[in-house]
């Protein structure tokens, strides 16, 4: 890949995390390699490598979008993640230092300064670096890597997530907000039981309110289909 390639990649990878695009939503060729300054080989070099790494969906003759991962799919590769976090944890609360404990602490901090203010793309960008500063301070590139890659396959649903009613999402963020302190307290105290643990009760919430929203939104959404199913060419007629 060449360096306009890396670029490119990088630059459409970092809005996808930011939740830019909605689950489903097209990306553009034209549109993108407009916006970035190129022309669309490196942009489409780049959702082609985008699509293998499982933050886009690819289908032949409609191009790229963005990837909607089902409940079964979101489930298996957050139990994967409470895995791995629940390992880096014990070892982040074995051998960090001083130095990355306050890197740790200040994302904590503007998180709680974020959530006042209500500014949901600015609050999952810091919860998101919260957890991966405590990867790093595992000081296991394994784990690290592997937390990389099942971040590309749940970035949908992190984009469903911050589009929840206000009502529902302030809740989610005191929740986090106290499981983030006292995770912050293990590793202060070099606990690994409690920072496991506390990391892994913070995900299986996490999970549950996911598996919720999607439960809820299929309710709302299956008597759509079954209107535009019953509305298409060929679709047998009712009996009176």
């Amino acid at each position: 890949m060449s360096s306009v390639q890396q670029e490119v990649y990088e630059n459409i990878r970092e809005q996808l995390l930011r939740g830019r695009w909605a689950p489903g939503e097209k990306l553009a060729e034209e549109k993108l390699a407009a916006e970035i300054g190129v022309n669309r080989n490196p942009v489409r070099e780049a959702l082609l490598k985008l699509a293998g790494e499982g933050f886009l969906e690819r289908n032949v003759g409609t191009g790229c979008r963005v990837a909607r991962a089902d409940a079964r799919t979101f489930k298996d590769v957050w139990e994967l993640r409470q895995a791995v976090e629940g390992m880096a944890c014990r070892l982040a609360a074995q051998t960090i230092t001083d130095a990355e404990l306050a890197r740790i602490e200040h994302e904590h901090e503007l998180l709680k300064r974020l959530a006042r203010l209500g500014q949901e793309p600015a609050i999952a960008e810091c919860d998101t670096r919260f957890h991966r500063l405590i990867l790093e301070a595992s000081g296991n590139a394994a784990l690290l890597r592997v937390w990389n890659q099942y971040l590309a396959q749940t970035i949908a649903m992190q984009n469903m997530v911050a589009r929840f009613p206000p009502e529902t999402r302030l809740p989610m963020h005191r929740d986090t907000i106290v499981e983030h302190g006292r995770l912050v307290a293990a590793l202060r105290a070099h606990d690994r039981d409690e920072a496991e643990r506390v990391v892994r009760a913070q995900l299986t919430r996490g999970l549950n309110e996911v598996l919720g929203w999607l439960e809820r939104d299929q309710r709302r959404a299956a008597p759509r289909r079954a209107a535009q199913h019953a509305a298409a060419p060929g679709a047998p007629e009712r009996t009176r």
